[in-house]
């Protein structure tokens, strides 16, 4: 199979969608003996650099959504490591994501059931927008707010197209309402999204200076900012926030900080730290 014909192929392909790329029965052999597609199920292939949770998808009969498809795609989402599929009732007895042999219900696989037909491609990813509104149906409002900000931060959808996936859902609807895609981190939506449950409203991305723009602004003068890494920063990044924080203290603003985990599992401690700093007032201003 030469190399131009599999780069137009998609990561997962049955052998109708082949066939219709003019791939013969005899060159889809030839491809599966050499590696250059891997048979997923019967009538379905994927490409060696196919992703896995695409590959588990596929061999359980299905596509990947919520959560799964989300990642995928490069959409902020909540901690939660589950293969999550969609499966059409029509579509048969699922297959297990690993043997494929018939499934058996695991913790590690969530099976999202439809009676909606699938057009196009069967297997691979729903689109964006139904995952979103998976999403809104089961995820905590802030998680979704989250994923919805940073799927429009990063013009992945539109606000239009998901206010019509979401139509007849009241749930995703309101939750659409709260939605901002100057967020730049998912972790930052998920503080604001408290903050405004809590009565606190926050401004996003708010410019403090010609060169100081934060994440989050309170009555004018309460900075937040709120580091969306899971993991640490560098020192020349700590370096940069500590310079930031004393020009922003220079000029009356109080500063506060707070990292993924607080932010993720720790809010009470984020929401009483902020309440006391408010109470206090801008007169007690100083980085924190």
């Amino acid at each position: 199979m030469h190399d131009s014909l599999l780069r137009s192929i998609p990561p997962i392909s049955t052998t109708r969608q082949l066939s219709a790329r003019n791939v013969s029965p005899a060159r889809l052999r030839e491809a599966v003996g050499s590696g250059t597609l891997r048979r997923v199920r019967r009538g379905v292939f994927a490409t060696p650099d196919a992703p896995e949770a695409l590959v588990r998808a596929a061999r359980m009969g299905g596509r990947l959504t919520d959560v799964s498809a989300l990642r995928l795609l490069g959409v902020w989402v909540p901690p939660d490591d589950r293969l999550h599929v969609e499966l059409a009732r029509s579509s048969g007895h699922p297959k297990d994501p690993d043997s494929g042999e018939p499934f058996v219900a695991r913790a590690d696989t969530v099976a999202h059931w439809t009676n909606e037909s699938r057009s196009g491609n069967p297997y691979g990813l729903v689109p964006i927008a139904r995952a979103l509104r998976q999403a809104a149906t089961t995820w905590e409002p802030d998680y979704v707010v989250a994923a919805i900000d940073s799927a429009l931060h990063q013009k992945l959808t539109t606000r239009a197209e998901l206010a019509s996936a979401f139509l007849g859902s009241t749930r995703a609807l309101q939750v659409l309402s709260h939605t901002d895609a100057r967020a730049e981190s998912g972790t930052e939506s998920v503080a604001r999204f408290r903050l405004s449950e809590a009565g606190i409203d926050a401004a996003v991305q708010v410019w403090m200076t010609a060169s100081i723009r934060v994440d989050l602004l309170v009555d004018g003068w309460l900075v937040i900012e709120v580091d969306g890494r899971e993991f640490h920063g560098t020192a020349d990044a700590s370096s940069r926030d500590c310079r930031r924080d004393a020009i922003l203290t220079r000029q009356g603003s109080t500063v506060l900080h707070f990292d993924y985990r607080q932010v993720m599992f720790e809010w009470h401690t984020v929401i009483e730290a902020i309440r006391r700093v408010l109470f206090a007032g801008p007169a007690a201003a100083g980085s924190r």
